[in-house]
């Protein structure tokens, strides 16, 4: 009966820290050269036909440079960029969003890939709901 608990009670501790693991900000590195300090930015409530200049920072954990090679956009209603594409070490740097609303209501949510000096990429999301 003790073992049966014991044995409940671990698996119970495990389901509920996946539980909070999932809830958790989502970080994700993009191979071994990319730490953001946030994968999404939540815009909230935004109006229709507006433009929105949300930033992302970038931070390099690493002991050399990074650099950025692209940066690309799943829309044409947003632009993205960098002051400088490299990242020195231990350094951060902010990237630029600008996102035009389009004008009708409902969620908004676009891609921005960012991708790295070794083909590795990390896509950052940012969305809102337009009312």
């Amino acid at each position: 009966m003790r073992l049966q608990t014991i044995i409940s009670l671990t698996a119970l501790s495990l389901i509920l820290a996946g539980v909070v693991v999932w809830l958790m900000p989502y970080r994700v590195p993009a191979g071994d050269n990319f730490v953001g300090t946030e994968s999404y930015k939540d815009l909230g409530e935004v109006e229709s036909g507006k433009i929105y200049r949300p930033k992302i920072t970038i931070v390099n954990p690493f002991d050399r440079p990074v650099t950025v090679t692209k940066i690309k956009t799943s829309c044409g209603c947003t632009g993205a960029k960098m002051d400088s594409m490299t990242i020195r070490p231990q350094g951060l740097q902010t990237l630029d969003i600008e996102i035009e609303t389009p004008r009708t209501k409902g969620l908004v949510s676009v891609n921005v890939d960012v991708q790295f000096d070794n083909d590795s990429t990390s896509t950052l999301r940012v969305f809102g709901v337009i009312r």
